[in-house]
């Protein structure tokens, strides 16, 4: 009995604290920018609820360093110990208690997709990104990627990125691994410095890997003349995705017409994000 009395204690401290860390994500301005009316602070008190990361991309740069802190979203101690606590009560007890409300994977996730659609505006929150491919969770890593792939390319930041990016190609996530290649493409022609990783992901397991590569050689047009040997093998591959995208690679090599970008989509942002 004292046992469960000090573990509601705990519970009680514990519960305090997770609110308290939910409320350290918010960045609070006087005037600012608005949204159908409602300042900043409204929404960013509500993210990544729905509406709420529509209303900060309308934002623009002024989002941008509220979703970098939201890029960086833990749970706190506290907060997981009041998981740990309510875990171990007995089952009659712990169904009274509230389950955690702040998902920071989910906000981590929300926040990269939002920098992303924000675009070249949100040049400053690179280096977060870049940070953010060695997230625990692959659907912050794969949204980071792609944020990198549509935020960074033609800035000064584009050095960052590549050499952010190229590491990320060997992820152990596939959807993360072709996205990289995907978002590595958006530097095409010009970052030639990552024609030899295409080579690696032309024998990559996945199909998705292997078509992303594919993909993106035909981006550097005859500058990727070196692989074409490669690229013919991948006519014979048994997916005929592959064998598709190989025949507009090798085309556009020989006959100097890069293909247009790749697209490289989030993932990760609708997941609902389980505590058990």
């Amino acid at each position: 009995m004292p046992r469960t009395r000090k573990s509601l204690k705990v519970v009680t401290l514990a519960g305090l604290g997770m609110l308290a860390g939910s409320l350290a994500l918010l960045v609070v301005r006087s005037g600012g920018p608005t949204y159908e009316g409602k300042p900043s602070s409204y929404w960013e008190r509500r993210f990544p609820e729905e509406g709420a990361e529509e209303a900060l991309q309308a934002m623009g740069s002024n989002s941008v360093p509220f979703l970098i802190n939201a890029l960086r979203a833990r749970s706190s101690p506290v907060s997981q110990a009041y998981e740990s606590v309510r875990q171990r009560l007995p089952s009659m007890l712990a169904d009274r208690l509230p389950a955690p409300t702040f998902d920071p994977e989910l906000c981590r996730a929300h926040a990269a997709t939002t920098l992303s659609r924000i675009g070249p505006d949100a040049v400053a929150a690179v280096p977060a990104l870049c940070a953010a491919l060695n997230d625990p969770f692959h659907g912050v890593r794969n949204n980071a990627i792609v944020a990198l792939g549509k935020i960074a390319p033609k800035t000064a930041e584009a050095p960052r990125a590549i050499a952010a990016l190229m590491p990320a190609t060997g992820d152990t996530n596939d959807i993360a691994r072709a996205n990289a290649y995907s978002s590595l493409g958006q530097f095409a022609p010009e970052a030639t410095e990552i024609i030899p990783l295409l080579r690696r992901g032309l024998s990559d397991p996945s199909r998705s890997v292997r078509l992303s590569a594919l993909r993106v050689l035909g981006r550097f047009s005859s500058v990727a003349s070196d692989l074409v040997g490669e690229i013919t093998r991948c006519l014979e591959d048994q997916d005929k995705l592959v064998r598709y995208a190989a025949t507009n690679a090798l085309q556009a090599i020989l006959n100097h017409e890069p293909i247009p970008h790749p697209e490289t989509h989030p993932m990760g942002c609708s997941i609902k994000w389980r505590w058990d």
